[in-house]
């Protein structure tokens, strides 16, 4: 999933079910934000109390920075990133490691999260984050986060709905390694896409209709929100069966406001219709965030660090490889910022899930 869903749909779910507003957009935002949380650096903020060093928690690897592609490769990059946050085991007794929707540990880790009550801020950081665990057992169905031959893939075919027909594609196996859905690509993230290939030593068939699947995961989240007690949560707002029909139509929906591209290029073309899906979560569910001030807003991965610190926070062009620390200006409030609750409620969840694969 992309932040289509993480993001903009979490937000729609979030505020049908019943939050307000701006904790929809804050659960939402921590949502999407398990996907850019790549700050390889420790950072020394100093704020007006005086100057001390955090940590910010990785839940994602920038795959264009060397530097962090290669650690997706080695032993710490699987339970304290990949399973935690984006491949969970279904169960935590180490007997399976592929991914299954709506598992048994899957259903701990979100209510481990509701259990984080202590600080308001803190508790919609540790919903969000455990939201963007729980839709990817979704997405990542059949799957895993460790590298195996469980997630080899070979006859990946994509269905054409213009032409009624299988489209072969070309095999990723020799480029890449064997973790989570390297060699599918992007397929299992597209909302529109169906797709089918054989998968692992078995060759077993995977043919998943991806709006399907997503809208399945979507009612399930949405279920859970308008049942959860939260404090300062209300009734919902809207019932699933309201915003179904539009949550459907924006999973199917090819964006053809760019030009048809090649075989070769059409799959890349996909992800640049990533702003003109998200828009259309705008245009369609504007209405339920009318009462905020900045409405409905566009998701930025700089936001929450601006309103944490001052400085360049274009960190996807920083490399490990030099300096360690980096120093900045912490804003007002640092400590009690949504960036730094963001980072700790990731690093208990890290912990909760990596506590129980570690007794396996």
């Amino acid at each position: 999933m992309q932040k289509d869903f993480h993001y903009y749909c979490v937000a729609v779910l979030a505020r049908a079910a019943g939050f307000k507003s701006e904790d929809a957009l804050t659960i939402a935002y921590a949502s999407q934000y398990v996907d850019d949380a790549t700050e390889p650096l420790t950072i020394r903020v100093d704020p007006e109390e005086g100057e001390e060093d955090f940590s910010p928690t990785h839940t994602a690897y920038n795959l264009f920075m060397p530097d962090q592609a290669v650690k997706t490769l080695g032993r710490e990059a699987p339970r304290e990133v990949l399973m935690a946050f984006h491949f969970l085991p279904p169960v935590p007794d180490g007997s399976d490691y592929v991914v299954r929707q709506n598992s048994q540990f899957a259903q701990e880790v979100l209510r481990h999260a509701q259990s984080l009550t202590g600080n308001p801020r803190r508790a919609l950081c540790a919903l969000g984050v455990a939201l963007h665990t729980f839709a990817d057992t979704w997405a990542h169905e059949g799957f895993s986060g460790r590298r195996a031959r469980e997630n080899q893939v070979e006859a990946l075919q994509v269905y054409e709905r213009s032409t009624d027909t299988w489209r072969p594609l070309p095999g990723l196996s020799r480029a890449l390694p064997r973790t989570g859905h390297a060699e599918a690509g992007h397929l299992p993230d597209l909302p529109h896409k169906r797709w089918l290939c054989d998968v692992g030593r078995s060759k077993r068939v995977m043919e998943r209709n991806n709006a399907e699947h997503f809208r399945q995961a979507a009612r399930t989240i949405y279920t859970t929100l308008d049942e959860m007690q939260f404090p300062a949560k209300g009734p919902a707002e809207k019932p699933w069966e309201d915003i179904e029909p539009k949550v459907i139509s924006l999973f199917r929906a090819e964006r053809l406001d760019i030009p048809t591209p090649s075989d070769s290029t059409r799959e890349g073309a996909d992800v640049e219709r990533l702003p003109a899906r998200c828009a259309s979560w705008q245009q369609e569910f504007g209405d339920l965030f009318e009462r905020t001030q900045d409405g409905f807003r566009t998701y930025d991965e700089r936001y929450w660090r601006g309103k944490a610190l001052e400085g360049d926070l274009d960190w996807k062009r920083f490399r490990e490889s030099g300096k360690r620390i980096r120093r900045y200006k912490g804003r007002a409030r640092f400590w009690d910022s949504f960036w730094v609750h963001f980072h700790q409620a990731a690093a208990q969840q890290r912990d909760f899930v990596r506590g129980h694969l570690s007794k396996t």
